[in-house]
C-alpha cells in the first residue's frame, strides 16, 4: 500500500510539474520490492523491447543534468530509467529490468554523473559512461566491460594526467576504454544555471571540498552526441 502511494505521488508529481527542458516522454514507475522507486521514460512505440540506459546520479541533489542525455538516446531507440533515490538503490532496478520480460534486460548500460561514478563501477558486466567522475580516487573496475570517459580541461578534479592513469589501469584489467577530454569544459558542464547564476559550487568527487562548475549547453550537446554513440554502437540502435 505504501509503495503503491509513492508511485502514485511520483506520477502526480511530475504531472503538476508539467513538461521538462527536454520535454521527456511519457513515463512508467517502477519499483525495486524495498521501497524504492524510479522513472522509466520510454523511446517511441515503434521499438517495443528497448535497450535501456540507467542514471547514475551524483551524489548531491537531484537535478536536470541527464535531461540532454536522455533525449538523445530516447531518439537512438533507448529506454532511460532515473532513480529517484541515492546512487546505491540502482541494484535492485537491475536485477528487475534484467527480469523483466517486456524490456531487453540483456542490454543495459549505466550512464554515471560525478561521484555516481564509483557506484556504478559495482555492477556489471556492462557498458558504462562515466562523465567527470574524479579520476584520481576510482576503483578498478570489476569485469572488462566497456567504458566511456567524459572530462573537461578545465576540471581541476578531474586532471588529464590522473585520468590518463585511470584510464591505464582500467586497460590492464582487460576493459576497454574511449576517452574523451572536452575542449573548455569544467566539471558538471550540464548542470543547468539556476537563478540566473552561470557558476556554481558542488561537492567534489572521491575527496573533500568543492569543484566549481561552470555550465556550457554547446558542450552538454557535444557530450550527449558522444554518449549515446557509445551506447548505439555496444548496445545497438533503433531498428536493430
Amino acid at each position: 500500500m505504501r509503495r503503491t502511494l509513492l508511485a502514485a505521488a511520483v506520477l502526480a508529481l511530475a504531472s503538476l510539474a508539467g513538461p521538462t527542458r527536454a520535454e521527456l516522454p511519457p513515463i512508467l514507475v517502477l519499483e525495486d520490492g524495498a521501497g524504492q522507486v524510479a522513472l522509466l521514460h520510454m523511446p517511441p512505440p515503434d521499438y517495443p523491447t528497448p535497450p535501456i540506459v540507467i542514471i547514475v546520479p551524483d551524489s548531491v541533489q537531484r537535478d536536470l543534468r541527464h535531461e540532454r542525455y536522455a533525449e538523445h538516446l530516447l531518439a537512438s531507440g533507448f529506454a532511460v530509467m532515473v532513480s529517484m533515490g541515492e546512487p546505491a538503490v540502482i541494484e535492485g532496478f537491475i536485477r528487475r529490468l534484467r527480469a523483466a520480460p517486456a524490456q531487453d534486460g540483456a542490454r543495459i548500460g549505466l550512464l554515471a554523473f560525478g561521484a555516481g561514478a564509483e557506484e556504478a563501477l559495482r555492477h556489471g558486466p556492462m557498458p558504462r559512461a562515466l562523465l567527470y567522475p574524479g579520476c584520481g580516487h576510482l576503483p578498478a573496475p570489476p569485469d572488462a566491460a566497456p567504458l566511456l570517459l567524459l572530462h573537461g580541461d578545465a576540471d581541476p578534479a578531474n586532471p588529464a594526467l590522473a585520468c590518463a592513469a585511470a584510464v591505464q589501469a582500467w586497460e590492464e584489467v582487460g576493459a576497454p576504454v574511449t576517452r574523451h577530454m572536452l575542449r573548455g569544459a569544467s566539471y558538471a558542464w550540464d548542470l543547468e544555471p539556476l537563478g540566473g547564476f552561470r557558476q556554481a559550487l558542488l561537492p567534489a568527487p572521491g575527496q573533500r571540498g568543492r569543484v566549481q562548475a561552470v555550465p556550457d549547453p554547446a558542450i552538454t550537446e557535444q557530450a550527449a552526441d558522444l554518449v549515446a554513440q557509445f551506447f548505439r554502437e555496444l548496445l545497438g540502435e533503433r531498428g536493430s
